[in-house]
This record gives structure tokens, sequence and C-alpha cells, in this order.
């Protein structure tokens, strides 16, 4: 770190302006809005990832996109909606992980990105705790090997 760098940093944590973020290196990507729902994507790289992991506890749904080998998947789309089929959100995750704040109540979370086959999960949220899911998303054209389960069987069966 040159002189300037650390004066700046020093000059910044003096007057309380260091975000605790940047103080432990790790980057927390800007949660979003559509309508009433906040969400946040990411998770590319353990740094990320990290930060996404101590802000999930804010986020009523918890989703994790990966492949039947456990490789992680950035860039599927997401759509979750109602069980009557209306829309409540409709965007691309940033990342392997996708967390959203939803009123509690049963919704339906599609989830697909190009190459892959769609995969379709009811879930139900609550006040009591996060609802936790894996998505796993296998190759078109190849026998199905994983399904989506929940990540925390044990939440799952409470619900």
């Amino acid at each position: 770190m040159s002189r300037t760098s650390r004066s700046l940093t020093a000059a910044l944590a003096a007057l309380g302006l260091a975000a605790p973020a940047f103080a432990s290196g790790d980057v927390l990507p800007t949660p979003r809005k559509a309508g009433e729902i906040t969400y946040l994507s990411g998770g590319v790289g353990e740094r990320e990832q990290k930060a996404i992991e101590r802000e999930a506890d804010d986020y009523d749904l918890q989703v994790t996109i990966d492949r039947p080998d456990g490789a992680y998947l950035a860039g599927s789309a997401v759509r979750i909606e109602t069980p009557d089929g209306t829309d409540v959100l409709d965007t691309t995750a940033q990342g392997p992980m996708f967390l959203a704040q939803l009123p509690r109540g049963r919704y339906v979370l599609h989830a697909s990105l190009d190459g892959y086959r769609s995969e379709k999960r009811v879930v139900d949220v609550s006040d009591l705790h996060p609802t936790r899911i894996v998505v796993t998303l296998a190759r078109e054209g190849t026998e199905k090997t994983a399904s989506a389960e929940p990540a925390d069987t044990a939440d799952a069966a409470q619900r």
C-alpha cells in the first residue's frame, strides 16, 4: 500500500468513514429493489460469498444455484411468482447466491440458464426462520442426476 493510500485510509478510519466491508476486505453486492421486494445476488468468489453469508439472515428466502457436480452457477434467470401465477420478481442472479426479502406466504421459484434444464420449486416463506434451498440445474440433454432439495432438511420438515 502506498503512503498516500495509507494516509487516506487512516484519515477515513479516524473520521469513522471506513466501511466494515472495506476493513474486512469482503465485498457485498448492492441490494436491489423490484417493487416492494429487496433482493441481493452474487457470490462469485470467496470474499463476496462470505459477505453475502453475513447478510443472509436478513433475507427470508436464500437460494443457492448449482450443477449436479456441486459447481456453482452464475447468470441464472430467477423468477418468483405467487401460486396463481402473479409475478413477484423477475431478474438475473449475478452469482450462485440469491437472497430475497418476501412477505410470508407460498411462492413458485423458477430458475433457468441457457444450456441447462429449468427447475421449478414451490417454497414457503415464514416469519420464523429463513427458507434455504439449493436449486440444481442439469445440462440439457443429460439424464437428471440431482433434484433441487432443501439445503436444510430439518427446516423443510418443519414447514
